[in-house]
C-alpha cells in the first residue's frame, strides 16, 4: 500500500455485496464489552497479547464527511471463527480490542447507504492499534442512474491527480509512486482516485495492491465502465469466475456493445457451468465481434451443445470451422462436430468437453486496465479508443493508398490558399476551466515545395507582428496543415499503424486509423526554442471516411515529453472540410478548425485555431471564402 491507516498498513478490500455473495464463514459470536468513550467495543476474551490487536473502524462518506446516521459494523475472522458487531456514530468508530492477527471482513450497513463489505489482513505487533476508513456510498434511489454523490477534485488535488496520471503513463516509476501516493492522501474516498492507484499497481504486476483500489472504485461508482471492466478482467485472470461474473455483467450493461466484455463474462459463466447465461453472453459476443474474434462462434457452440440445443451448436462449430483457424481450436471444433454428431448422444457437459472448451475462452489479457483520462484535456489517445464496428474487415494497405492520394491533393490545396486565422488562447485549470481568453488574428499561409524526391519541406507564413507576441505565456501551435503528411505516400511508412475498424465522426462512418512513429525515424513535428530544433515524436488517431477516403479529423499526442522546452504534454485535434469559392467551381478539402492542448513549464493553455476568409492566390486574389462546410 502507498499510505498508512492510524499506526498499522493494513491490506483492504471493498466490494459490493453482490460481488461476494456466497463467501462467508462458520463463525462464532464475539461477546461485546462495555462501550468506551472513545467509540462503542468488543473484545475477545482469551486471545494472548502478541496474536491481537486493536482495530478501529471508521465510517465515512466519500466527501470524508462522517455518517449523518449510526452505521452497524459487522467484523468476521475466518481462521478463528470470529463474529461481532458495533456501532460506529458520527465522528465515533467502531473499536474491536483484541482482534487476532491475519485475515479479518467487515459488513457495514447504514440506513440510506449502500452495504459495502471489506476484506483485509492486519500485519500488526502486540499492542498496536489499527484504524480501517471504510467508504460508503448513499443508497441509488430506484429509477436513478446518474451518480450524482461524486464531487469533482479540488484544483490543487486535479493538479496532483493530473501529474499521478501522466507519470504512470509513462511508467515513470520513480515519479509516478509520489505522485500517487500523493493524491491517495489528498482524496482516499475518491472513486476516481481510488481507480488510478489500481491501475498504476496492474501496470507494475502488483495484482494483490492493485485489488482493493478497484474494488473501491468499482462500489463508489457503480457507473464507472472502467472499473467495472478493469477489476472484471483482474478476477478473471485469477480465476475468481464466481466474483468475476456479476462484475463483468455489471459492465455489459454499462457497455452493451463491447464484444470483449461479453467474450468474458461467456467465458467466466462457462467455467461455473452456468451454461445459459453463457449462452446468452457468448451469442452477443459473437454477434459483435465475428470478424475480429472468430473463436466467439466456438465458445457459443460448446454452449448451445451444454443447454441441449444439438442443432444450433452444429451449425455453429462448422461455420467456425470454414474460417481460417488455429489447429488447437479446429481440433476442438471437430471433436464437439463429431460429439454431436453421434445419435441419441447427449450434449457432453462434462469436465472433458469443458476443457476441450478452454480454446474458445476469452484470453486472460482481453481486458486491460486502462489509465483515467487527464481532466485538462481530451484523452490521450491511447488512453480511451472509440468505439468501432467489427461488422467489416478493413485493408490497411487500401486504406493508405487511397487516403495518400487525397492527402496528395490537400497539399496542392493547401498553398494556392491564403486565410485569416483567429486564435483563442485560454489558460486553464486543471479541470479545463479557462480563467481568461484573449482573442488574436493573423493572415496565414503555407508554402510546401520538394526539397527533391521523397521529401517536402512546408512552411507556415503570419504576420510580423502577431510573431513577435508568441512566448510561453501566449503559445501558438505550428504546424497544423503539415500534420496530414502522416498519410503522404512520402511518410507514411515512418509510422506503425493499425486499422482499429469502422467508426464514426461526424455522423460519418469512417475508418479509425492508430498510428505512432516508429524508432529512429524522423518526426513530422517539431519545436524551435534558444536557436535549437527539437523533434516532437507523435502518436495519434486518424478518421477518414469510408466512402471517399478523406480525412475528417485527426488527434495526436506526444510519445514523449520534451524537457529541454519545458514541454510535458501537447494534444491536438485538427477537424478537416471543404472549402469553396462563391465565384469558383473549385473546392478543396483543408484544415479548417484546430485545438491544441499544452502544458508547457506548468501552464496550461488551451488554444483554438479557426480559419476563414479564404483567398485563392492561384485564380483570385480578391475573392473571399464562404464559410467552410464541416464535416
Amino acid at each position: 500500500m502507498l499510505h498508512n491507516y492510524g499506526s498499522a498498513a493494513c491490506v483492504i478490500a471493498f466490494v459490493s455485496c453482490s460481488g461476494l455473495a456466497g463467501w462467508a464463514q462458520t463463525s462464532k459470536n464475539l461477546p461485546s464489552s462495555s462501550e468506551t468513550s472513545a467509540a462503542t467495543s468488543n473484545s475477545v476474551p482469551g486471545v494472548v497479547a502478541g496474536q491481537a490487536t486493536t482495530l478501529v473502524v471508521e465510517v465515512r462518506q466519500p466527501s470524508e464527511e462522517p455518517l449523518p446516521v449510526l452505521a452497524t459494523v459487522r467484523l468476521t475472522e475466518t481462521q478463528n471463527k470470529i463474529d461481532g458487531s458495533a456501532v460506529a456514530q458520527h465522528r465515533k468508530g467502531a473499536t474491536f480490542r483484541q482482534v487476532p492477527l491475519g485475515h479479518y471482513r467487515l459488513e457495514v450497513t447504514a440506513m440510506g447507504f449502500a452495504p459495502a463489505i471489506e476484506e483485509g489482513t492486519l500485519p500488526l505487533s502486540a499492542d498496536a492499534h489499527g484504524t480501517v476508513t471504510v467508504y460508503v456510498r448513499p443508497e441509488r434511489p430506484p429509477g436513478t442512474s446518474v451518480v450524482n454523490w461524486i464531487l469533482p477534485l479540488s484544483s490543487k488535488i486535479g493538479k496532483e491527480y493530473g501529474r499521478a496520471v501522466d507519470s504512470t503513463r509513462l511508467r515513470d516509476w520513480k515519479e509516478a509512486p509520489k505522485h500517487v501516493e500523493r493524491v491517495l492522501k489528498m482524496a482516499p474516498g475518491h472513486p476516481e482516485v481510488n481507480y488510478l492507484a489500481g491501475v498504476y499497481y496492474l501496470w507494475q504486476e502488483k495484482p494483490d495492491l492493485a485489488r482493493p483500489y478497484l474494488l473501491r472504485a468499482a462500489y463508489l461508482n457503480p457507473d464507472s465502465i472502467s472499473a467495472a471492466s478493469a477489476l472484471g478482467g483482474l478476477l478473471y485472470r485469477e480465476r475468481n469466475y464466481k466474483a468475476a461474473l456479476p462484475v463483468l455483467e455489471q459492465a455489459v450493461t454499462l457497455e452493451p456493445s463491447s464484444w470483449e466484455l461479453e467474450w468474458t463474462a461467456a467465458s467466466a459463466a462457462y467455467s461455473l457451468a452456468d451454461f445459459a447465461r453463457a449462452n446468452l453472453h457468448s451469442s452477443r459476443a459473437f454477434g459483435l465481434g465475428r470478424t475480429i474474434a472468430p473463436r466467439t462462434e466456438l465458445l457459443l457452440a460448446y454452449a448451445l451443445a451444454a443447454t441441449g440445443r444439438r442443432e444450433d451448436a452444429l451449425q455453429h462449430a462448422r461455420s467456425f470451422l470454414k474460417s481460417r483457424v488455429e489447429a488447437d481450436a479446429g481440433e476442438a471444433a471437430n471433436q464437439l462436430v463429431r460429439s454431436l454428431s453421434i445419435d441419441g448422444a447427449q450434449p457432453e457437459v462434462t469436465a472433458g468437453p469443458r476443457l476441450n472448451a478452454a480454446v474458445a475462452m476469452a484470453p486472460p489479457s482481453l481486458l486491460p486496465a486502462r489509465l483515467p483520462s487527464r481532466l485538462w484535456a481530451p484523452p490521450d489517445v491511447d488512453d480511451e479508443i472509440p468505439a468501432v464496428s467489427t461488422t467489416e474487415v478493413c485493408s490497411l494497405p487500401a486504406v493508405l493508398e487511397l487516403a495518400g492520394k487525397r492527402i496528395e491533393t490537400m497539399m496542392d490545396s493547401l498553398q494556392r490558399i491564403g486565410a485569416t486565422e483567429t486564435i483563442e488562447d485560454s489558460q486553464i485549470d486543471a479541470y479545463g476551466r479557462a480563467s481568461g481568453s484573449q482573442h488574436r488574428k493573423t493572415g496565414y499561409a503555407v508554402e510546401i515545395r520538394q526539397v527533391r524526391p521523397g521529401m517536402l519541406a512546408v512552411q507556415e507564413y503570419r504576420d510580423l507582428s502577431f510573431m513577435q507576441e508568441v512566448s510561453v505565456a501566449h503559445p501558438v501551435a505550428h504546424g497544423l496543415g503539415a500534420l496530414a503528411l502522416v498519410f503522404h505516400p512520402y511518410y507514411s511508412g515512418n509510422f506503425e499503424m493499425t486499422c482499429e475498424g469502422v467508426g464514426s465522426w461526424n455522423g460519418k462512418r469512417a475508418w479509425q486509423i492508430h498510428f505512432h512513429l516508429r524508432p529512429g525515424r524522423p518526426s513530422l513535428h517539431a519545436y524551435v526554442a534558444n536557436g535549437n530544433v527539437y523533434d516532437a515524436n507523435l502518436k495519434g488517431r486518424a478518421f477518414i471516411e469510408v466512402d471517399n477516403s478523406e480525412l475528417l479529423h485527426l488527434e495526436t499526442d506526444l510519445m514523449e515529453p520534451l524537457p529541454q522546452i519545458g514541454l510535458e504534454q501537447e494534444h491536438l485535434g485538427i477537424d478537416y472540410g471543404e472549402a469553396g469559392f462563391p465565384k469558383k467551381s473549385t473546392k478543396f478539402w483543408i484544415p479548417i478548425k484546430a485545438e491544441a492542448f499544452i502544458n508547457m513549464h506548468g501552464r496550461l493553455h488551451r488554444l483554438r485555431h479557426t480559419f476563414t476568409d479564404f483567398i485563392l492566390f492561384s485564380v483570385d486574389a480578391t475573392e473571399q471564402q464562404q464559410a467552410p462546410k464541416q464535416p
